[in-house]
């Protein structure tokens, strides 16, 4: 059996009946159930902006191209996605040279402090021991170090 669909009036309609605002039957006047909506929107804002709220979590896998620097994310960026991430929680390089694979771990900057710290941000070497992710930071097709 199919999930009956609920509407943004059935929500509201069903609250307010259970405030004791409106009895069964009755239909809110207007502007009762224009400010019932907006309050329920920024009930349902304040619970999307909770980190305990989130529904998934993507797990990408992108190649990484030696001596490119930096890196960009998002819909035209060096690693392709939908939509920038809001965050980047944890990352990994993984070694497909051994078996089974290996994860060695990043560590994740956000704060543009950090890479103001960096002495040498042009040395490369082997592996990246740091990701530094600015989910706000406006790229633009000049490429610089």
């Amino acid at each position: 059996m199919a999930a009956e669909a609920v509407t943004g009036n059935d929500l509201i309609l069903s609250a307010l009946m259970e405030l004791g605002v409106v009895a069964l039957g009755e239909t809110p006047e207007g502007s009762l159930a224009d400010f019932a909506l907006q309050k329920a929107k920024r009930l349902i804002d304040r619970w999307n902006a909770k980190r305990d709220a989130i529904f998934a979590v993507d797990f990408l896998t992108f190649t990484l191209t030696a001596g490119v620097q930096p890196i960009t994310i998002g819909p035209t960026g060096d690693f392709v996605v939908s939509q920038r991430p809001v965050s980047i929680d944890a990352a990994n390089i993984i070694l497909t040279t051994t078996t089974p694979n290996t994860r060695v771990p990043l560590t994740v900057h956000t704060d543009p402090q950090w890479w103001m710290h960096v002495s040498t941000p042009g040395i490369s070497s082997q592996l990246p021991s740091d990701l530094f992710y600015n989910p706000t930071m406006a790229v633009t097709s000049d490429r610089c170090s």
